[in-house]
């Protein structure tokens, strides 16, 4: 087999592993080994190997688009993992201490001055059911004044709370609108506009449950 039918057929072979998967890249592969069986450098085996290999470091064609724990069936993510579609340089996701106590993976704003509020936004794609969290001031905030904690699904705010220094509230959203998932859902955050002051709004234990 010549080298460049030999790398076109390999491509094409590896395209099919790629994409179909399971019996129907078994049934090309055997047909591949016995139209190639003839030869005698084995052209038909080269293929398949060389295929196989060239498919395990392409991967498979990407899905349509799945958010981090759709596809296995989880059901519940860390709002932490999603990637918002607006204000992602606002959070922070590193440890954090909120009234003594370490959170892992939270989702935290510090609130600059003379802001009127702060808004990260993420597209659920009306995969979810209900968003739970803790949401409470981190303990390097300095302002005793109490930051107002929103969640607005789809354009409607359906929680709104003020929260102040040492304290913690538990956040539970219904994320359906009108009998549907809801499709994005905004976390806002607002506060003093005290520039020699720091406030950090901590959203901790925050899930997305199907």
């Amino acid at each position: 087999m010549s080298s460049s039918k030999h790398t076109s057929t390999v491509a094409v072979v590896a395209a099919l592993i790629a994409t179909l998967g399971g019996v129907v890249a078994a049934v090309v592969i055997a047909a591949v080994v016995i139209t190639g069986s003839d030869e005698p450098d084995g052209g038909g085996a080269a293929v398949v190997a060389s295929a196989l290999q060239a498919a395990s470091q392409a991967g498979p064609t990407p899905p349509g688009r799945v958010l981090p724990g759709a596809a296995g069936g989880q059901p519940t993510v860390m709002l932490a993992d999603l990637e918002p579609i607006d204000g992602e340089k606002l959070i922070s996701t590193a440890p954090v201490s909120m009234n003594g106590v370490t959170r892992h993976r939270p989702v935290s704003l510090v609130l600059g001055c003379h802001e009127s509020s702060f808004d990260v936004t993420y597209l659920l794609d009306r995969q979810f059911e209900r968003f739970d969290a803790m949401v409470g001031q981190g303990d390097t905030s300095t302002d005793e004044d109490p930051v107002v904690f929103e969640v607005v699904v789809d354009g409607e705010t359906r929680y709104s709370s003020e929260v102040g220094l040492a304290a913690q509230e538990p956040v539970s959203v219904d994320l359906s609108t009108a009998g549907q998932r809801g499709s994005r859902m905004t976390i806002r955050v607002s506060g003093a506009t005290d520039c020699d002051e720091r406030q950090v709004a901590v959203w901790c234990d925050a899930m997305l449950s199907k």
